[in-house]
């Protein structure tokens, strides 16, 4: 039986500062979109630059959340925490 190689999907992101809140929901909404055409089973990257800070800690997300962040979480940052959260994702530079 031969062995099959994993399917690993990386998704490039880059959200813009100074958009509206009409424009960044639907950057989100496409995002989350995306997330959804890929089955459960596939492996999902996403590299980028979300233009958040999710802060040096989030107690409320630390499934995707390592605790070894920086700065101040923002509004920006709870959008990025909840998609990760949503989608079973996790903030690997949180994570050392």
């Amino acid at each position: 039986m031969e062995n099959q190689q994993p399917c690993i999907n990386v998704i490039s992101a880059y959200a813009q500062i100074g958009c509206s809140d009409a424009e960044k929901q639907t950057f989100w909404d496409n995002l989350n979109d995306l997330m959804q055409f890929y089955p459960l089973d596939e492996t999902k990257d996403i590299a980028g630059d979300l233009n958040g800070h999710v802060g040096m800690i989030s107690p409320c997300h630390q499934r995707v959340h390592g605790g070894q962040g920086y700065g101040t979480e923002n509004v920006q940052g709870v959008d990025i925490l909840d998609f990760a959260t949503s989608h079973d994702l996790a903030i690997i530079n949180t994570f050392f």
